[in-house]
Order: structure tokens, then C-alpha cells, then sequence
């Protein structure tokens, strides 16, 4: 019996554990910000440093060739409007999209 008990604790211990995993990257959000004002290597390095000192950051991909930072974040800790404000304050433009066209 207590063998039983606790083969159950660890599967139990473990689907609890998968369930906390899963709630965690359901928060994990992506977006593809277009960049204006990179034009080497070290710009798209200095974003990407602005980038990730944001908490809830968890990748910025930039690509100054691209002109393009890819950021995967928290959703339930950061927005959008946080991740282009970084970006500004590292002395670059944000590309809003155009509206669209009726």
C-alpha cells in the first residue's frame, strides 16, 4: 500500500508540475516590431539589451538588416506599449502598422 501511495504522490507531483509549465506559456506572447533607425550590428544589440531588461521579457531577436525586433514576453506582466517605449528610449523609432484601409 504505501508503495501505491507514493507512486501516486510522484504522478500526481508531476502533473501538477506540467499544469504549472502549461499556465506559464499560455501567458508567453509574441510580437514583431518593426525597427527605424538601425543600422549595424551594435543597434540591434543595444535594442535587444533595452529589450530584455524589461521584466517579463523573455527573448528579443532584433535584426537590424530586418529592421525587425521579435520579442517573446509575458502578456500577464508587460505590453506592448512597454516594449516600444524601451525601444524609443534606446534612441530608436518604432514602425506603427498603418491603419487599415476601408
Amino acid at each position: 500500500m504505501e508503495k501505491t501511495m507514493r507512486k501516486l504522490f510522484v504522478i500526481l507531483a508531476g502533473l501538477a508540475m506540467s499544469a504549472a509549465l502549461f499556465a506559464a506559456d499560455v501567458k508567453t506572447q509574441h510580437l514583431d516590431i518593426k525597427v527605424k533607425g538601425m543600422s549595424c550590428s551594435e543597434c540591434s544589440k543595444k535594442v535587444s539589451t533595452a529589450l530584455l531588461k524589461i521584466d517579463g521579457v523573455k527573448s528579443a531577436d532584433v535584426s537590424h538588416t530586418g529592421k525587425v525586433a521579435k520579442v517573446d514576453f509575458d502578456g500577464a506582466k508587460v505590453a506592448r506599449k512597454d516594449l516600444e517605449a524601451a525601444i524609443e528610449k534606446a534612441g530608436y523609432q518604432v514602425e506603427k502598422d498603418a491603419a487599415p484601409k476601408s
